[in-house]
C-alpha cells in the first residue's frame, strides 16, 4: 500500500502537514488527573483510542504528582495532544530527585507488585513512549498512539 498522502486531497495535505496541538495546564493535585481524563478524551473523539488514551494520561498524570514537584504546594502538571497520523500524549513535569522509567522495580513478585506498573502498561498501549528533561528542569513524558485511518471524505 502507498503513502497515506496518496489517498488525500490537496486539501487533506495541507490540513495534515503538521500536527494540531492542544496544552493544557493544571494544578498538581490528584483531583486534576480526572481533568486531564476528559481533557484528552475530547481531543480524541471519534478515534477509537479515547480508552487508551485517558489511562495513559491518568498515569502520565499521576506520576508527575506522586513523584515530582509538580505534587508539592503550587505544583502544576501540563498535558499536551498532538493530533497528525498518530496521537502524542505527553505530560510535562516539575522535575524533582526521580527520572521517569518504565522499568518494573525490582522485588515485584511477577508484576502483581501495586505500584510500579503503570508506565510498563502505558509501553503495551503505545507504539512508542519516551521522555526528556531533567531532575532540574522538570521532564516530559510521552506516548505516541496509532490511530485508525479515516475513511475519505465524501464530497457533495
Amino acid at each position: 500500500m502507498g503513502e497515506w498522502t496518496d489517498l488525500c486531497t490537496p486539501s487533506d495535505r495541507w490540513l495534515y502537514q503538521s500536527a494540531l496541538t492542544w496544552r493544557r495546564i493544571y494544578p498538581g493535585r490528584a483531583d486534576q488527573v480526572t481533568h486531564a481524563r476528559r481533557f484528552v478524551r475530547s481531543m480524541l473523539a471519534g478515534t477509537g483510542r479515547c480508552e487508551d488514551a485517558e489511562f495513559i494520561v491518568s498515569e502520565l498524570a499521576s506520576n508527575a504528582i506522586l513523584h515530582t514537584l509538580s505534587g508539592a504546594r503550587r505544583g502544576w502538571f501540563g498535558v499536551e495532544v498532538s493530533l497528525a497520523m498518530h496521537a502524542w500524549i505527553s505530560v510535562r513535569d516539575l522535575g524533582g530527585r526521580r527520572t521517569p522509567s518504565a522499568v518494573v522495580p525490582a522485588g515485584s513478585v511477577n508484576g502483581l507488585r501495586e505500584n510500579g506498573r503503570g508506565l510498563p502498561a502505558v509501553a503495551e498501549l503505545a507504539l512508542a513512549t519516551g521522555y526528556n528533561g531533567d531532575p532540574v528542569g522538570g521532564h516530559t513524558v510521552w506516548a505516541q498512539l496509532g490511530l485508525p485511518p479515516e475513511p475519505p471524505l465524501e464530497v457533495p
